[in-house]
């Protein structure tokens, strides 16, 4: 995404525009086998976590956002290229669904239906939704070998 031009960054863009399919895929699978890094110690607030798990499982009707876990999965996504959320740091999520909400992040073609769910977040509720990512263990079997 970043080398078609669909997803922007400053760093990522200019690196990704000289590289090749190959090289895209063995730098990914170099990736993919590394070791996971030590858990941090994120900052534990229960009730934040319980109120984001509720929005991954039922979503907000009233607010029409669909439960995240509908795309995201809970034992990992249900689509290959949807991104894995758990494990993810808190803040980088909450940045991902700003910038789909200001319409500033492309990524794959399905990258278009978070344009339809993130508008209709408050802040506190991407904030509460990306702690409870955050304090669940990354699901190992998702990630592509």
């Amino acid at each position: 995404a970043y080398a078609r031009q669909q997803r922007f960054s400053g760093i990522m863009q200019p690196v990704a525009a000289r590289l090749n399919e190959e090289q895209m895929q063995r730098l990914a699978q170099h990736y993919a086998n590394l070791s996971q890094n030590p858990p941090i110690e994120i900052q534990v607030l229960p009730a934040a976590i319980e109120r984001g798990e509720r929005i991954a499982n039922n979503g907000i009707r009233e607010q029409r956002v669909p439960a995240c876990n509908s795309c995201h999965g809970q034992s990992g996504p249900t689509n290959p290229v949807y991104p894995e959320l758990s494990g993810q740091y808190a803040n980088y999520i909450v940045l991902q669904l700003k910038l789909f909400k200001g319409e500033q992040r492309g990524g794959t073609p399905y990258a278009h239906l978070m344009k339809h769910v993130a508008p209709n977040l408050t802040g506190d509720q991407m904030q509460d939704v990306a702690r409870y990512y955050e304090s669940l263990a990354p699901q190992a079997a998702s990630v592509a070998k």
